[in-house]
Order: structure tokens, then C-alpha cells, then sequence
């Protein structure tokens, strides 16, 4: 009988969990604290990802997060990838999730995090009117900087706080200057961890 790599042992063992940002937003992977959506496909969030052992995990949608407590380790691989990587992740680091792409993760604290989510079809449209691309050609990156994309999470803070009754039409606004960011800023060939 031939014996499987151990790489390959592992994957199959791994479970995969898709958190979805989308009212009404549930998870047992995320406590959502404030959290609100906008029928063109835009949620916007802010609480707490639970400790997360060793699976695959990710977004049903398109997702951009802001790391806003103490800083914390995270090991992760690359989509697809079996290479464990270690990063240390410091307040204002952002994370992209391109969505469907649940990869493996794994950390043992309680991060607080504001982000935006996207529907895939919202995403696709704008990428193909404006950028002849689609969700497809946005990479996964972990813990980076960006001052663009730093400034949109400080105005998704704000509006989650206010609380005036009009953040969906807001935040939609808010979503699509997102997207533009994501396919103008970050090419496929993007290396991981920057922008």
C-alpha cells in the first residue's frame, strides 16, 4: 500500500470555515459587536475573532480588516500552500480576503478588527467595468500596510460608532471606493504581506 505525504495527510484533516459578514451576521468564529449591510452588497463590521486552533478558514465575500488591539502572532499558509509563515501583526495591519478562499490560520488571542466586506458580484462588476478583471485577480495578503486602504477602515470606525441611521448608503459608497483601491493598488502579481 503507498503512503500519502504528509502534507497531504494534514490538508485532509484540516476543517474549513467560511465566516459571512452579511446581516444577519452570525459566526462562531467572529462575535460581531456593530455590524450593518447594504442591499448593493457592501457589510461593513467591527468585534472580535475568536482564538482559531489550526483550520482553513475565510470570508463568504471579499473582505479588507483592520487589526486594532495588542499585537499578536499569526501562522498562516498561502492559499493552496503548505509553507507555514509567521507573522507578527501590529495594530492598523490590514488583511485581504478575496472570499471563497478559505486558507490555514492560526492564533491564540482575541483580536479586535473593523473591515468591510464584499459580494463577489459586486466586486466582479466593478472590476470588469473599470478594470477588465474580476475578484478572481485579487490576491490573499496578510498584515500589510496601506495608507489608502487604512483611511476608508478609519471612516468605516466612525460610522459604525455613530449610529445616525444612514451608514448603508454610506458605507456602499465606502465599498466601491474599496474595490477601485483593491484592483488599482494591488495588482495579481502583488508580493504577500505588502502592498
Amino acid at each position: 500500500m503507498q503512503r500519502r505525504p504528509p502534507a497531504m495527510i494534514n490538508r485532509q484533516r484540516l476543517q474549513t470555515s467560511l465566516i459571512d459578514f452579511s446581516l444577519p451576521a452570525r459566526s462562531k468564529h467572529f462575535d460581531f459587536r456593530r455590524a450593518l449591510s447594504h442591499g448593493g452588497g457592501v457589510h461593513a463590521f467591527h468585534g472580535f475573532l475568536e482564538p482559531h486552533e489550526d483550520d482553513l478558514i475565510g470570508g463568504s465575500q471579499l473582505s479588507v480588516v483592520v487589526h486594532e488591539s495588542e499585537p499578536f502572532t499569526l501562522e498562516w499558509t498561502q492559499p493552496g500552500s503548505d509553507r507555514l509563515i509567521e507573522r507578527r501583526v501590529e495594530p492598523d495591519m490590514l488583511h485581504i480576503n478575496p472570499g471563497d478562499r478559505p486558507f490555514r490560520q492560526r492564533w491564540t488571542n482575541r483580536p479586535r478588527l473593523t473591515g468591510i466586506a464584499l459580494d463577489r458580484n459586486l466586486v466582479d462588476r466593478i472590476g470588469q467595468e473599470s478594470f477588465g478583471r474580476t475578484s478572481d485577480d485579487i490576491q490573499t495578503v496578510v498584515a500589510a500596510s496601506d495608507k489608502r486602504l487604512l483611511a476608508i477602515m478609519q471612516v468605516v470606525r466612525e460610522e459604525l460608532a455613530s449610529g445616525t441611521g444612514n451608514e448603508g448608503a454610506f458605507a456602499e459608497h465606502l465599498g466601491m471606493a474599496m474595490a477601485v483601491l483593491l484592483f488599482r493598488h494591488c495588482p495579481p502579481s502583488a508580493p504577500m504581506a505588502q502592498i
